[in-house]
């Protein structure tokens, strides 16, 4: 039986195989009722041409959730170490704002 999405917890470290390889990223099957998106950015922090050099399909993988959107029905992960992904989150934050001004997100 699969597990409900919204039981996870932010942070927590889950085992899963890649069920799909995309251009932006990897689907991630975590046992959960949605697969979960590992985004291009969060498998090594740097640039990369082609996903498939680092994952394929089958590939069993370790990640941690960063982002549960229960409207949007999502979960995301990622394979960097925590503090990487702080800093990721912040340049992005950065370049936003650079970009549109002030961003409020929603709490």
């Amino acid at each position: 039986k699969r597990r409900d999405f919204t039981k996870f917890k932010l942070g927590s470290e889950v085992e899963g195989k890649v069920d799909s390889v995309l251009k932006y990223g990897v689907f991630v099957d975590v046992g959960a009722n949605v697969n979960a998106l590992l985004h291009i950015s969060r498998i090594t922090g740097g640039s990369i041409e082609n996903i498939r050099h680092h994952l394929n399909e089958g590939d069993p993988v370790t990640v941690h959730v960063i982002d549960i959107d229960e409207k949007k029905k999502t979960l995301a992960v990622s394979m960097l170490d925590k503090k990487a992904d702080q800093y990721l989150d912040r340049r992005m934050s950065q370049r936003l704002k650079k970009f549109y001004g002030t961003v409020k997100r929603d709490v």
